[in-house]
């Protein structure tokens, strides 16, 4: 049974983007949030979170290569769909600068993903074959590489705290 699913992520999603570009390019920091945000303990309640987050993410993935893929299609999907709509706030609250050297990268192809998931077929009804072998590519590349930069975020937070 395919469920009805509620397309507000094409609109909350591009939205709370948004929100942080502009944010970041005015430096229009929270001050109560970027004080939290010295506290170690909140930085790594926050970070296990967004890892937790960037994790459920691959749900999609092994939904969509399992057998499980007949019978439960839609839910996974509405479920990918809502949490990357809504990460951006979670970054925010684990991080309202970008950070530098590997961290700006990490924080950029963040982002870039996040965006790459709002061009979607699904989202701007496109038909092209190339378009979506290019867009599934781009999304699953950058996927992979936020995944190892996050990796390799907690080993460097680890390793120095």
């Amino acid at each position: 049974m395919r469920s009805t699913n509620n397309n507000g992520y094409v609109i909350v999603g591009p939205t709370l983007l948004l929100l942080y570009a502009l944010q970041y390019i005015f430096n229009a920091q929270a001050d109560a949030l970027a004080v939290l945000q010295n506290d170690i303990r909140f930085k790594f309640g926050t970070g296990l979170l967004l890892l937790l987050l960037i994790l459920l993410q691959w749900i999609l993935a092994f939904a969509r290569t399992s057998n499980l893929k007949q019978k439960y299609a839609d839910a996974p999907l509405s479920f990918h769909k809502w949490v990357g709509a809504t990460s951006p706030l979670y970054l925010y609250i684990h991080s309202i600068q970008m950070g530098n050297g590997y961290l700006a990268i990490l924080t950029f192809a963040f982002i870039f993903n996040l965006a790459l998931g709002f061009l979607s077929m699904r989202n701007i009804k496109s038909l092209h074959i190339l378009y979506f072998k290019t867009w599934s590519f781009l999304h699953i590349l950058f996927s992979v590489i936020v995944l190892v930069l996050v990796l390799f975020h907690i080993a460097m937070v680890l390793y120095f705290e």
